[in-house]
Formats: structure tokens, sequence, C-alpha cells
């Protein structure tokens, strides 16, 4: 083999060794940048999780809030339907003793008697203002009206919780495809990078034996 043949190989294995060195650098950069979005990503998709524990606490205790509402309300009801019919009893009793009461003063002079005819219409006049009174005391209502009004509010609370809950997940899932996919565009690039890093390892061999 001439001189004229060892400069050309030489020149040739110089461009190869020139070429793979740039190659290996452009991939040691895009490793890193690739690494770096990897990071990032991450990063988000911790956040994301972070945000859905939040919001499962949130939505379980919203939840927990409904329910207490709602039994407030049924012992709210179970009380008014008891102080009713208490109520009912009462005024039942109460118009026997006046029958029995109006039957004794009658022994006592005529002038009683004309009052026993107008007794079922006071006693029927009288039910009617205790059932009013025992369904519609402004007490009453405004606390139905206030425990409704929450029932409404903490239901339109859970539905958004779950609307912003549904979105996180979908979230979630995108980072996940786009963290597997950065993993696997990052095990290819390190594949390459290491074989170029063997090519660039011949070429040195192969320059140190010339």
């Amino acid at each position: 083999m001439n001189s004229s043949d060892e400069e050309k190989q030489l020149e040739l294995l110089a461009s190869l060794k020139d070429q793979a060195i740039g190659e290996y650098e452009e991939l040691r950069a895009e490793n890193k940048k690739t690494k770096e979005e990897c990071d990032k990503i991450k990063q988000e998709r911790d956040e994301a999780v972070k945000k859905l524990e939040e919001f499962q606490k949130i939505s379980h205790m919203v939840i927990e809030e409904v329910n207490c509402i709602q039994n407030h309300l049924e012992i709210e009801k179970t009380c008014r339907e008891s102080a009713e019919a208490l109520a009912s009893k009462l005024n039942k009793e109460n118009k026997t003793l006046k029958r029995i009461s109006m039957l004794y003063m009658a022994k006592l002079g005529p002038e009683i008697i004309t009052e026993e005819i107008n007794i079922d219409e006071d006693d029927s006049s009288t039910d009617r203002e205790a059932n009013s009174g025992s369904c519609n005391s402004v007490h009453c209502q405004q606390q139905i009206k206030e425990l409704r009004d929450q029932i409404i509010t903490v239901h339109e609370e859970k539905k958004t919780l779950a609307i912003e809950l549904e979105n996180l997940r979908c979230k979630l899932v995108e980072v996940i495809e786009e963290v597997n996919k950065v993993k696997e565009e990052k095990a290819a690039l390190t594949t390459e990078v290491n074989k170029q890093q063997k090519l660039l390892e011949k070429c040195n061999r192969v320059s140190v034996l010339e």
C-alpha cells in the first residue's frame, strides 16, 4: 500500500470520526432535551395526582355534608309530624273536656246551653288554627327553607367537583401516555447513542493502530 492510499484511508477515518463525534454530540443534546421534557411531564403528572387526591378528599367531605343535612332534614320532618299529631290529640281532648264542662254548666242555668251550640264551630276553628300553627310556624318553615337551600348548594358543588374530577382524570391519562412516549423515545436515543459511541471507539482504535 503506497502513501497516497494510506493518506486517503486516514482522511476517510478522520471524516468518519468527525461525523461520529458530531452525531454523538447531537444525540447527547437531544437526549438531554428529552430528559428535561420527561422531568417536566413527571412534575405535571405529580401535580395532577395531587390535585386528584385533593378533589377526592373534598368530594368525600361534600358527600358527608349532604348526608348530614339530609339526616337533619329527616329529623326536622319527624319532629314536625310528631308535633302535629300531639297538637291534634290535645285538640280532641280539649274538645271532650269542653263538652263535659258545658254539660255541667248547663245544670246551673239555661243561659249556658246556648254556648254548647257553638262548641263545634269553635273547636273546628281551634283545630284549623292549631294545625296552621304547627305546620306553618315561621321558625319551622325558615329552618326547612335553609336546609333545602343548603342541599341545593351542596348538590351543585358536588356536580362541579365531579366535572373537575373527570377532567383531571382525563388530563392524568394524557400525561401518563406522554410519559410513556417520552420513555420510548429516550430508550431509542440511548440505544443510538451507545451505537455511535461504539463506532467512535472503533474509529479511535483504528487511528491508534495506524
